[in-house]
């Protein structure tokens, strides 16, 4: 039996491009919408490619037999006359940039995207959306004129862009649990004490957990939250006043001692050469 395209969703905000149509336009429809309460979207098709890139929010996007839990940092990419599920499982906000394309781009994206491919994840998800943004912006005070020419030019960088940034190889995509431990350390990091204490969290083996790391560039669990309380680490250093007392305890160390040595082992400094003066 043929499922019926099924679409529900309130837009609190919507900000579309005035794209003119013409003969060779690569990119069609662009538009940045603010989804709120639930979005419930089954079985739709687009007869052209296309790609959302999330700012803020999750939702479950299901593609081509394959399902990808898509949030910051995530890229969802819809394959022309595939059916699609894009539904939110609660009422948090979602905020979203949503490209459509014409066929002129389905040379340049059957080249960088193999045919299993509904996602990536990307290394410099932050970047990727800051740029989008100040696209949106320039577009938005551009003379009109200028504005396919413009949607062009950004269609076939944005493209390369994405798939340069991608963590993995864009044919592989992350398991969804990784996403969720990943999730979870960048919300918890200061918190967590050990790898020990993550996999508990999520009902999983030590084993288990260092297996959805493995083959990532987030590389092992313990290595991964190194990073981000060393990351976190730096920019108290540049920014605040604090003692290197007070930002260990705030990042779950034992004391400055034990956050110095895991500094430098991961830095090669010490934390005094970022400490902002004064």
């Amino acid at each position: 039996m043929k499922k019926t395209a099924h679409a529900h969703y309130i837009d609190r905000y919507c900000e579309n491009i005035g794209i003119v149509p013409r003969p060779g336009a690569r990119m069609t429809k662009a538009y940045r919408a603010v989804r709120e309460a639930q979005m419930d979207i089954r079985n739709v098709v687009c007869e052209c490619p296309s790609i959302v890139i999330p700012v803020v929010g999750e939702a479950h996007f299901t593609h081509c037999k394959q399902d990808m839990l898509l949030r910051p940092g995530t890229v969802a990419v819809r394959w022309p006359d595939e059916p699609y599920d894009f539904v939110k499982t609660d009422d948090r906000t979602l905020e979203i940039f949503v490209f459509y394309f014409s066929a002129d781009v389905l040379p340049q994206w059957m080249r960088l995207f193999p045919k299993a491919c509904i996602g990536l994840h990307l290394c410099n998800g932050a970047e990727i959306i800051e740029i989008t943004k100040a696209f949106f912006n320039l577009v938005a005070n551009a003379p009109k004129e200028q504005t396919t020419d413009l949607c062009d030019l950004f269609a076939t960088f944005l493209l390369e862009c994405l798939v340069a940034n991608s963590r993995q190889d864009p044919g592989s995509l992350p398991d969804p649990r990784l996403l969720r431990v990943v999730q979870y350390m960048e919300e918890q990091f200061q918190g967590i004490q050990d790898v020990e204490e993550i996999a508990r969290h999520f009902t999983i083996s030590r084993g288990t957990l260092y297996n959805l790391f493995k083959g990532s560039a987030y590389q092992s669990p313990k290595k991964y939250l190194t990073r981000l309380r060393i990351n976190a680490a730096t920019a108290l250093l540049m920014h605040t006043s604090w003692t290197l007392q007070e930002i260990a305890e705030e990042l779950g160390y034992e004391n400055a001692d034990a956050f110095s040595k895991a500094f430098k082992n991961a830095t090669g400094v010490t934390p005094r050469h970022y400490k902002k003066p004064g």
